[in-house]
């Protein structure tokens, strides 16, 4: 009986470190991957053109703030099309204070561009995924 137990420890634990993910009684489970790998691009130009002044890969929940000087669109994108999905908060200040701007992704698509309210643009942003 102890062997037995050993064997289908050994097997579960040779599973999960090849990445598949178990359920309870040892079985492969059909969980759905999430939305995988995302990132945040800010430009200088509208409909995400011109140079790019910030490029951030992988950002997590809890947010952080980037200043980047003055972009006036973004261009958030996902791997996958699922929950959860990358969103940012834009500001015309250096500082991620005052009056803000929303960014994210519709369900079923991997990207969004959203572009700056008129002339002033943005100066800082703070990036959040799976919050």
């Amino acid at each position: 009986m102890l062997s037995s137990i050993a064997f289908t420890l050994s097997a579960m634990l040779v599973a999960c470190a090849a990445g598949a993910p178990l359920e309870a009684n040892g079985a492969e489970s059909a969980i759905e991957a999430r939305s995988g790998a995302h990132s945040a691009n800010i430009y200088t130009g509208l409909g995400c053109s011109g140079a790019t002044v910030l490029n951030v890969d992988k950002f997590g929940c809890g947010g952080h703030c980037f200043t980047f000087g003055q972009g006036s669109s973004i261009l958030l994108q996902q791997e996958g099309t699922k929950n959860p999905k990358p969103t940012a908060s834009l500001y015309a200040s250096d500082n991620c204070s005052g009056k803000y701007q929303s960014a994210g992704i519709l369900g079923g698509e991997h990207s969004a561009c959203t572009n700056a309210p008129g002339l002033q643009g943005w100066g800082s942003a703070y990036l959040y995924f799976d919050c």
